[in-house]
């Protein structure tokens, strides 16, 4: 096939995935379901306490205070939208309040169409850079446009993080620009800044702190320390020392084997759409009465809460030493186990957190084409494949025997990123940029 006959019928895909992307993922959530509503489609479960800590925050009142949080949304149920008939906890610092404060102004349901199409936004930015500055652009052109918008034109993770009202695509922006802005050599400020942000933003990209450290990019590191302090010290300026002192007890109820309003019966740790290394342990070994689950061995909180350590420190110990070796130009291999390594350390990873791997998946999928590491380049795409597909987690199915591991499936395609991802880093050897075409020598 002619290289123009192959760009032309690349583009064609490409235009067909567009349509799938948006017949399948943008139009259906805006949908009214004929109430007249425009967006009620969408449940937006996680996002009504981020838009309600908001306007909490912005009257002066803690979002981290349950009964604060009962009562705003008990007065929105009556007088907004029928979706705040239930509430979840706010979970995040106030930062992530004051970035989401201008969509408080709206009403909340135009706010969750508004977030919707800023969701969509990012997300195709968030391709378009990983897309240019992997080298996958110049290497396959328009059939890399049509690879990135395969990844989420039938993604349920990311139908169901929007469908929720989720935050990750906002942070799969994020590690995208720390990315792009590495791999480009881009001032460290822009690394750094977007670093903080993100960490304030929702705490898990808080471990690129580490990867800056340990590949000895001390001026990421410093702009994402200094950006941080200022960034935090606005969000204090706007809302005080103690809404801040606050989140304390919050940020210690997301610890392992814990949960978040669990005096409300929650038990986050263990729910059956999280994906994490603890929720799987604590299914898999700990009866809890009334759970509907029937653990496969006899064990304890404390021994799940201690296997989930041994794999944690595992995990660090394997991300330190990647990112020290690391010589992959502008450290990308370790940048997909930093990214992967963020996923599978909390005690929580619902399965729409997994969004935030599609830009590891195409950085790791160009540098297998780069090196021509075509086994490699089946499991990352195998990885991106089970982190899109819809995998519909219940306790009926999935509360004993076998259902117990095959309910955190969704876990191996994390696992498999940050795996690749310190292989690739270990293994790395300096290269040039793939965009850059050296000229052929001249003879005179």
């Amino acid at each position: 096939m002619k290289p123009g006959t192959s760009q032309t019928l690349g583009w064609l895909v490409a235009s067909i995935l567009l349509v799938c992307y948006l017949s399948i993922q943008v139009l259906p959530l805006l949908s009214d379901g004929e109430t007249g509503v425009v967006g009620l489609a969408s449940h937006a479960n996680d996002y009504k306490h981020v838009y309600l800590s908001s306007v909490l925050l912005s009257e002066g009142l803690s979002p981290y205070d349950p009964q604060n949080m009962l009562t705003v949304a008990g007065a929105a149920s009556v007088n907004d939208d029928p979706r705040f008939r239930t509430i979840l906890p706010y979970v995040y610092l106030p930062f992530t309040g004051l970035v989401m404060r201008p969509l408080s102004l709206f009403p909340f349901a135009q706010s969750v169409v508004v977030f919707q199409l800023v969701n969509h936004l990012l997300v195709l930015v968030a391709l378009g850079v990983v897309t240019w500055a992997s080298g996958l652009w110049s290497r396959w052109g328009s059939w890399s446009i049509a690879l990135a918008l395969a990844t989420v034109a039938f993604n349920t993770a990311l139908f169901r993080q929007n469908n929720a009202g989720q935050l990750n695509v906002v942070l799969m922006l994020c590690w995208a620009l720390v990315y792009t802005a590495e791999k480009r050599s881009w001032h460290p400020a822009v690394a750094g800044v977007v670093a903080a942000f993100g960490a304030l933003f929702k705490l898990s990209p808080g471990i690129l702190i580490l990867w800056f450290l340990l590949r000895r990019r001390w001026m990421e590191a410093l702009w994402m320390t200094v950006a941080g302090a200022v960034l935090m010290g606005i969000s204090v300026g706007v809302y005080g020392v103690r809404v801040h002192l606050d989140f304390l007890p919050v940020l210690k109820d997301m610890g392992y084997g814990r949960s978040t309003w669990a005096e409300f019966g929650h038990t986050f740790w263990r729910d059956a759409y999280n994906q994490s290394f603890n929720a799987l342990f604590h299914r898999s070994l700990v009866a809890m009465p009334g759970s509907e689950v029937a653990p496969l061995f006899t064990g304890t909180p404390a021994l799940a809460n201690g296997l989930t350590w041994v794999c944690s420190l595992g995990i660090l110990s394997a991300f330190a030493f990647a990112s020290w070796r690391d010589r992959s130009v502008g450290g990308a291999a370790s940048w997909a186990a930093c990214l992967g390594a963020s996923l599978l350390l909390p005690s929580i990873c619902w399965d729409h957190y997994l969004v935030q791997l599609l830009p590891a998946v195409l950085v790791l999928a160009a540098m297998s084409l780069d090196t021509g590491r075509r086994r490699a380049l089946c499991l990352i795409l195998l990885a991106g494949a089970v982190a899109l597909i819809s995998w519909h987690v219940r306790f009926e199915t999935f509360g004993g025997g076998i259902g117990l591991v095959l309910g955190s499936l969704k876990l191996p395609a994390a696992l498999l990123v940050f795996a690749l991802g310190v292989i690739f880093a270990i293994r790395s050897v300096p290269t040039a940029p793939t965009d850059i075409d050296v000229p052929e020598p001249t003879t005179v």
